[in-house]
């Protein structure tokens, strides 16, 4: 098994949280920044989708359903409601 430093930058990476000294953080990321870079979104397109998918939540749509189409986990779900 490769030593654990070498293990978090991959982490890091692949999930978008901040492992470090056994704790995770939220992820640096936000909704909309995953999809700009990812995905290619435009800043307002971004918005755009962010916006749809807080409104099918407010609507009785499961969020971790929500997240799921974009591909992401639920623990984006705080930084589209502060957004």
């Amino acid at each position: 098994m490769p030593p654990t430093s070498s293990i978090t930058p991959m982490l890091n990476a692949i999930t978008g949280f901040n492992f470090k000294q056994g704790e995770v953080t939220m992820p640096e990321k936000t909704f909309e920044q995953i999809l700009i870079e990812r995905d290619n979104y435009t800043p307002e397109d971004a918005e755009a989708a962010r916006h749809e998918a807080l409104d099918r939540m407010i609507c009785g749509e499961d969020p971790f359903d929500v997240l799921g189409e974009y591909g992401l986990e639920p623990d984006y779900l705080e930084s589209m409601i502060l957004g």
